[in-house]
């Protein structure tokens, strides 16, 4: 997969130690031009203190470029620029949206998701629940955003990929860096079904406590409500729900066991009118009316199949139109395995093809 050159540099600028704020005031025509020139005194002309402008440009050597292009061509990470069309548009409206996404994967066709965050010590009346409600939404053309942390991120991201459901989890690390590690699996399927993994931290950064609530930003920015499954009265799952309000976006929240503990801050977010009462996925559809067709094929039309290729490869069509080099990122398959697999879909009337790029018919 090919990286855009002038993204490519944002992404190595990044790595550099330049911020995401930094890099807003780059225009993507002039980042390489600006990776060139870049050196101390313009560093601390910029506002740079002088420790942290040589320590970007001791870092800037022929070995950074080549790390950094390495890295995203192996791990198939697209840098998406806030500029470029396929960038979120509902988190490019907030004042603090990140220049830069680093993705695996696919972004969403469009902005029909709605977030889901809880406990890392959940409940399972809390999965119960989930598993209620994420299955209407799906099929109502919604996308299922969240954190791939333990708990109720792991368990919504679970749920909408067994429902053959659009999922997207959004790294506090570095996007080449899977966190927590055990959740690998988990991270692999999401990208393998046509999900995408995403981060606003450079390569190689490490999952620090202070990223999350950044993470989160991102998490309620990219959605058009944020579901609170369950929370306790200190739960991390509170900045979220503040985050979207903030955003002025919808905060929903599952009513919880007053016994627990581990609920207490979910049944206040209602108490104190923050966050609406849900029972159902139709108390949350109720407050829009976006249906995405393409999804909805996923559960209305799906054909059998006995080459699990040719069915990952119709659950990602299903939500995009999408070129071969994209698909074979997504899968991390050789080009030639898709492109088989595609032409025996075409040959039995699944999938169309027009410009290299393949729909579902």
């Amino acid at each position: 997969m090919s990286t855009n050159k002038s993204h490519l540099y944002f992404a190595i600028l990044h790595t550099l130690g330049l911020t995401q704020r930094n890099l807003r005031d780059i225009l993507p025509e002039n980042a390489e031009k600006y990776y060139h020139k870049l050196d101390t005194q313009k560093l601390i002309e910029s506002g740079f203190n002088i420790d942290r402008a040589v320590s970007i440009v001791d870092k800037k050597t022929d070995k950074t470029v080549e790390h950094v292009e390495q890295t995203l061509a192996s791990l198939h990470i697209r840098i998406v620029h806030r500029d470029d069309e396929d960038f979120p548009s509902l988190l490019r409206e907030l004042p603090d949206c990140p220049t830069i996404l680093y993705v695996r994967g696919i972004l969403p066709s469009n902005d029909a998701l709605i977030s889901i965050v809880g406990s890392r010590k959940h409940s399972q009346y809390a999965v119960s629940c989930l598993e209620k409600i994420i299955p209407d939404l799906i099929r109502a053309g919604y996308g299922v955003i969240s954190g791939g942390a333990y708990g109720i991120d792991s368990v919504a991201h679970e749920i909408t990929l067994k429902n053959n459901g659009y999922t997207a989890a959004v790294f506090g690390s570095g996007v080449d860096l899977y966190y927590p590690p055990s959740n690998r699996g988990l991270f692999d399927q999401i990208v393998a079904s046509g999900g995408a993994l995403i981060s606003q931290f450079p390569l190689g950064m490490i999952a620090e406590p202070y990223n999350f609530p950044i993470r989160n930003a991102v998490v309620a920015g990219m959605s058009r409500g944020t579901l609170i499954a369950e929370a306790g009265e200190d739960s991390g799952t509170l900045i979220t729900a503040r985050l979207a309000l903030e955003a002025n976006r919808d905060a929903f929240v599952i009513p919880a066991d007053i016994t627990r503990t581990g609920a207490l801050g979910s049944n206040r977010l209602i108490r104190d009118g923050l966050g609406k009462l849900i029972t159902s996925a139709e108390d949350i559809l109720s407050e829009y009316q976006i249906v995405d067709r393409q999804t909805s094929l996923l559960s209305t039309m799906r054909p059998d199949f006995a080459d699990p290729v040719q069915e990952s490869l119709y659950e990602i069509l299903c939500r995009d139109s999408v070129d071969i080099d994209t698909l074979s990122g997504a899968l991390q398959l050789d080009s030639q395995t898709i492109m088989m697999s595609l032409a025996m879909m075409e040959i039995d009337g699944i999938v169309t093809s027009s410009g290299g790029v393949y729909r579902v018919s």
